[in-house]
């Protein structure tokens, strides 16, 4: 295998660690994590909640850039295509 940026990175991982990372109770983790945020949707302000997700819409902007926003287009796109269609078929349907 040819070294690259990763190299270093993968000869450090050891081997018992990503084994211990797959064994973890991902579903009591999942709950537990869904029983959390249900807690703070509960408490959380409208202002809150549309702070947080602005956070999460940054987040993502920084991670993926302008690709972020070229993807949503194309899903919005997608979605308006899909509606008109269901609309189309359920009015076929109707007939």
């Amino acid at each position: 295998m040819a070294p690259s940026l990763w190299t270093p990175y993968i000869r450090a991982v050891k081997r018992e660690d990503v084994l211990n990372f797959c064994r973890r109770p991902w579903s009591e983790i999942r709950r537990a994590k869904d029983e959390y945020w249900l807690k703070e949707r509960e408490r959380m302000t409208l202002s809150e909640a549309f702070e947080l997700a602005d956070s999460l819409r940054l987040s993502a902007l920084q991670i993926a850039g302008d690709s972020f926003l070229t993807d949503r287009e194309e899903d919005l796109r997608d979605l308006i295509e899909l509606k008109r269609m269901l609309t189309r078929a359920d009015a076929a349907g109707r007939r």
